[in-house]
């Protein structure tokens, strides 16, 4: 399964399914405004749906010097083994990522800089999940302070997709959520809104 999706603004993700137990997500969004931000938007989109690696650390690393022709894009790969259900990710500029469960949510970010642009450090980092936990990534449109408070109820991803965007849109770009709920047995359920400014 391929699965990508962009809006006109340039928030985007791509949603891979491979190995028969693994799902990998990006979201993304390409730098600046209008065309600018759609082209770099879609050269990354390009580049997910023919990666020879879905690693997150490869699949930037790979990404880095194709993105040079583009204004760039902040970009989060994750992911998902069903069978050891274990999380990796990896991530340039400031994609969001909550995950856990209603007693216990994190939050992470990508490294500093821009996919595409002069030197990057990529750091791969890796969580152990639960069966029913959460996993959400956003773009910069959505404000991360006061979001926990929104994932401590018992709501769908579709309901929580919409209820963060209603709470937690800054009103000044574009924005992008995507909700995950995570299962080792069953499809991986996934949900997401977006804002257009």
């Amino acid at each position: 399964m391929k699965h990508p999706f962009l809006h006109q603004g340039g928030d985007g993700y791509v949603i891979h399914e491979h190995s028969g137990h693994q799902l990998s997500i990006a979201v993304f969004d390409g730098l600046g405004h209008g065309e600018r931000a759609v082209c770099a938007a879609e050269a990354f989109r390009d580049i997910c749906m023919n990666a020879p690696s879905y690693e997150p650390h490869r699949l930037l690393a790979f990404a880095h010097p194709h993105m040079r022709r583009t204004a760039g894009a902040a970009c989060m790969v994750v992911n998902l083994d069903r069978k050891k259900r274990t999380a990796s990710y990896a991530g340039i500029g400031n994609i969001s990522m909550f995950f856990g469960n209603q007693d216990q949510m994190k939050w992470r970010t990508g490294n500093s800089g821009i996919l595409g642009y002069r030197q990057i450090h990529i750091r791969e980092m890796s969580f152990p999940w639960e069966d029913g936990d959460v996993l959400i990534l956003h773009t910069d449109g959505l404000r991360k302070e006061g979001m926990k408070h929104l994932l401590h109820h018992n709501r769908s991803p579709s309901e929580l997709a919409k209820v963060i965007c209603e709470h937690q849109y800054s009103g000044q770009d574009d924005a992008l959520v995507l909700v995950c709920s995570v299962h080792a047995q069953r499809a991986v359920k996934v949900e997401e809104e977006t804002i257009r400014a």
